[in-house]
This record gives structure tokens, C-alpha cells and sequence, in this order.
């Protein structure tokens, strides 16, 4: 029951009044929209284990692609950030960082395992980033 009303409330995006109609029409119990809630921050605690296991993953990998894609919500610049592998990918809650400073600094998300590097192209342009220690095993 709890992970249904958290699936339905998160990513179904029903509202919480709506999921207690939906609950009493359904199996005939009512739920409060603050019990729901209670669903879903013990949800959010419970992947605090996994969210650690998938950063030292992330953070025992050779070659990991940091990146930011910027899109509109309600007219306001919001940036998604990812740290990825071949096998994993770590989105850090957002606004936890600026965006330069997830893509920039890494070391602040997921590690200070990775040095700086800038790359100039033939062009003149510049691309920034992070290397990761050549002395870990690419193992992701």
C-alpha cells in the first residue's frame, strides 16, 4: 500500500486529496494525505543505503561523464546534473549545488578523486572538465 500511494503521488503525479478518494474508492479504506506523506519521506529514507552505494560506484569508476541539461519549469531556468557510467547514473537532488559547481566540482558531489583538465580544440574553444585517477580499474 504505502509504495502504490508513493508511485501514484510521485510519479503519477496525483495530488494528494485525489489518492485518499482514490484509496476509499478502491479498497474501501481512506488514507490521509499526511499519512500518504509519512509514505513517502520513509521512501526517501530508506534509498539513502542505495543513494550512497550507487556514489561510491560512480566514484570507483576511470571515465565518468559529468553533465547539466537546462530546461523551464513555470518560466525559471532549472538545471538537471548527472555523474554517469556505462552501467550507472547519479542525479544529485537538485539546487543542492550551482551548476557550474556540479559539473565543475565534482569533488563536492561525488568525489575529490578527479583532477582538472582543459582541453583546447583546433578551433580555440575550450572544454572543461574533470579526469579521473588513471590508477582505478574502469569497472563500471
Amino acid at each position: 500500500v504505502q509504495a502504490h500511494a508513493v508511485y501514484l503521488n510521485q510519479f503519477q503525479l496525483i495530488p494528494l486529496g485525489r489518492l485518499s478518494e482514490y484509496f476509499q474508492d478502491v479498497f474501501g479504506h481512506r488514507i490521509s494525505g499526511a499519512t500518504i506523506l509519512k509514505f513517502k519521506n520513509d521512501c526517501y529514507n530508506a534509498l539513502e543505503v542505495y543513494e550512497k552505494d550507487v556514489k561510491a560506484k560512480v566514484i570507483n569508476c576511470t571515465v565518468v561523464h559529468f553533465d547539466e541539461t537546462g530546461h523551464r519549469i513555470e518560466g525559471v531556468r532549472q538545471w538537471l546534473h548527472s555523474s554517469s557510467t556505462d552501467n550507472i547514473t547519479y542525479f544529485p537532488p537538485p539546487n543542492r549545488l550551482s551548476s557550474y559547481e556540479n559539473i565543475i566540482e565534482p569533488s563536492k558531489v561525488i568525489s575529490d578523486q578527479y583532477s582538472s583538465i582543459v582541453v583546447t580544440k583546433n578551433d580555440g574553444t575550450q572544454i572543461i572538465g574533470r579526469e579521473a585517477s588513471e590508477e582505478k580499474e574502469n569497472c563500471c
